[in-house]
């Protein structure tokens, strides 16, 4: 009797991580995100790599452990259009925007090359109002700003500053 109790208790477990391990998004996925959002974006961090999507104003990346933000995937849920570019260090920003919609993911930023991002410039449908903060290395949060008052286009981080954005959030409304 207790054998079959301690293999009953074991199968358990066995299911119970076997879910965990299916739901659970690995660092470094690919894929999309598997909770959803409107927006949904993923942090490559310099020696971390790929951490975990996030979704509509959730934090991305490391904050405290003065690791740059390198990359971000963009997720879109949803049929509109979002486009995207990141001023990175020594390099300034990117010369032309990458557009994410529902079905077509984009990648801003590098991997590999320690290049970490400053600052990051959201283009949202005219109707949305778009959003973020970030978290600037030796300043700390930093809320996104509206170039000429347009409510559909922030820009978080800093540029011209050489300070590496560490962490950010983005959403869209």
């Amino acid at each position: 009797m207790p054998a079959k109790r301690i293999r009953s208790a074991l199968t358990g477990a066995a299911l119970a991580l076997g879910v965990l391990a299916a739901t659970a998004s690995p660092a470094g996925a690919a894929g999309p995100p598997t909770t959803y959002g409107n927006l949904c974006y993923q942090a490559h961090v310099q020696n971390l790599g790929w951490l975990n999507w996030q979704c509509d104003g959730q934090w991305a990346g490391t904050k405290g452990k003065a690791l740059n933000l390198e990359a971000l995937r963009i997720h879109i849920n949803g049929y509109w259009t979002g486009c995207f570019r990141a001023h990175r260090s020594n390099y300034g920003w990117d010369s032309s925007l990458q557009c994410a919609e529902h079905g077509r993911d984009i990648m801003i930023g590098t991997t590999g090359m320690n290049t970490a991002i400053e600052a990051v410039e959201f283009y949202a449908p005219a109707d949305r109002r778009a959003g973020g903060r970030a978290h600037v290395r030796n300043i700390g949060d930093v809320a996104g700003s509206h170039p000429g008052g347009d409510m559909s286009h922030v820009v978080v981080g800093t540029e011209g500053r050489a300070l590496p954005i560490e962490q950010l959030y983005l959403f869209i409304q």
